[in-house]
This record gives structure tokens, C-alpha cells and sequence, in this order.
């Protein structure tokens, strides 16, 4: 796999990256929509922004029945 853009040196899109660095810090935010036009450098914010957070721990989830689930350890 290649080494990601490194998220500083990503020049202009200001509200972009605040909006990402926002939402980082304050999950309740919900997310960002991050839409443009081709060639803007989307998906290369994302990704150089992605390797920047710490890993999270994940839960699997085992569905038994239909209308009741249960964590697995």
C-alpha cells in the first residue's frame, strides 16, 4: 500500500480540514459530508486525515435471534 498524503501538507480546503479536525474532537458532531468537484483532493483529505486518529477497538456482534442481540467478548 502507498504511504498517505501527510494531512499538513495539504494546501487550501480550510473548511474542510477544520471540519474533519471538529469532528474528531467532538464525536456528537456526527460526521462531514465532504462533496466537490473530481480532482479536489476528497478522497487524499480523508485518507491522510484517517491514518492521523488512533486505532478503535471494535465489538463483534453475535445475532442468536432475530430481535435480540449479544455482545461476545
Amino acid at each position: 500500500m502507498n504511504t498517505p498524503f501527510p494531512f499538513s501538507a495539504i494546501v487550501g480546503q480550510d473548511n474542510m480540514k477544520l471540519a474533519l479536525v471538529l469532528t474528531a474532537i467532538d464525536p456528537k458532531i456526527g460526521g462531514v459530508l465532504v462533496f466537490g468537484d473530481r480532482g479536489t483532493g476528497k478522497s487524499t483529505a480523508i485518507r491522510a486525515f484517517a491514518d492521523l486518529l488512533p486505532p478503535i477497538k471494535l465489538s463483534l456482534i453475535h445475532i442468536s435471534e432475530p430481535t435480540r442481540l449479544r455482545r461476545i467478548s
